[in-house]
């Protein structure tokens, strides 16, 4: 019997795997490594320790946590793409108006360009 099949492509089997791992730790209540560093600390600060209910949060704030690279990345590259469309109909707009730019008899406005980027 094979776990994961040979047909599963990486990308799913990957995550797969990390959340079985992760599932896993949680179901046997054991903590993962820096959880288990706070555990410790909350023994410190806290007196009823015995709590189970920060794991909740934690894990929660770890895949939080996890997720923010990821959008702040999508938020880059959507702003780089509309800056790029904009880009694309000022050079049309540019063609259209001057079409001595195509052979080089007229100059292209390279300020309205710099000035979407920027």
């Amino acid at each position: 019997m094979e776990l994961l099949p040979d047909q599963l492509p990486w990308w799913i089997a990957g995550p797969l795997l990390g959340l079985l791992v992760v599932g896993l730790f949680a179901v046997s209540n054991q903590p993962l490594g820096a959880s288990g560093a706070y555990v410790q600390t909350i023994k410190t600060v806290r007196r009823d320790s015995d709590s189970v209910s920060w794991r909740v949060f934690y894990f929660v704030g770890i895949f939080i946590g996890g997720l923010l690279p990821f959008l702040f990345t999508s938020f880059c590259m959507s702003a780089v793409g509309s800056a790029a469309g904009a880009v694309v109909l000022e050079v049309r707009r540019q063609i259209t108006a001057k079409p001595g730019i195509l052979n080089g008899s007229e100059k292209p406005d390279y300020e309205q360009c710099v000035d979407i980027v920027t």
